[in-house]
């Protein structure tokens, strides 16, 4: 019995591979942490990418360059495409665009008389088409790049898929982050002169 306790004794005092089972306890934490910064680092830089690419594109939308054998929306989306580098899968990307005939429309839904004062348009209730696109809207805007100028928003996004399984289920449950960004431009005065 008193040898069994000088062995436990000895077992207890004994400091031999603690630090090899304390970092066995922090290494999964510390991987996660590297992994997640890798992961974080990587969408703020596809982020700053899309930023660039739709600053490209309005810059060449806003003057109605048009490259030979395209058209205009084919022309930036190309642009956008050949800036989002290897980073991001081409094809996803999405380009859109609403045009405004001014800066003070954006956003705005078209007037409407609210004549049950419910504050909120029904069905029936006299508005303005200030589109043209014959019903009323919530944003007045209607798609496309619009005329010399007009007021442009143009929206890139792109679906990033999160690699990391953990930050998936915090980020995204379907594992997907949409990146998106926007930019307003005026139209320069081109082509009729306006």
């Amino acid at each position: 019995m008193q040898s069994l306790r000088k062995l436990f004794a000895r077992f207890r005092s004994c400091q031999r591979g603690v630090s090899a089972v304390e970092f066995a306890f922090v290494l999964p934490i510390l991987m996660f942490f590297m992994v997640g910064t890798l992961e974080f680092s990587t969408m703020f830089l596809a982020q700053n990418i899309l930023e660039n690419a739709v600053n490209s594109a309005a810059r060449t939308g806003k003057t109605g360059h048009v490259e030979d054998g395209f058209t205009r929306e084919q022309t930036l989306l190309l642009m956008v495409q050949q800036r989002i580098d290897r980073l991001m899968d081409p094809s996803r990307i999405t380009l859109s665009s609403e045009v405004y005939k001014s800066l003070d429309d954006i956003g705005q839904s078209e007037p409407y008389t609210d004549q049950n004062g419910d504050g909120m348009y029904n069905e029936g209730e006299p508005y303005t088409d200030s589109n043209l696109n014959g019903q009323w809207d919530p944003d007045m805007g209607l798609e496309g790049m619009g005329n010399a100028g007009e007021t442009v928003v143009y929206t890139i996004r792109y679906p990033w898929q999160v690699m990391t399984p953990f930050l998936r289920e915090i980020l995204a449950s379907d594992g997907v982050v949409n990146l998106s960004s926007r930019l307003v431009v005026k139209n320069e005065p081109y082509g009729n002169g306006v």
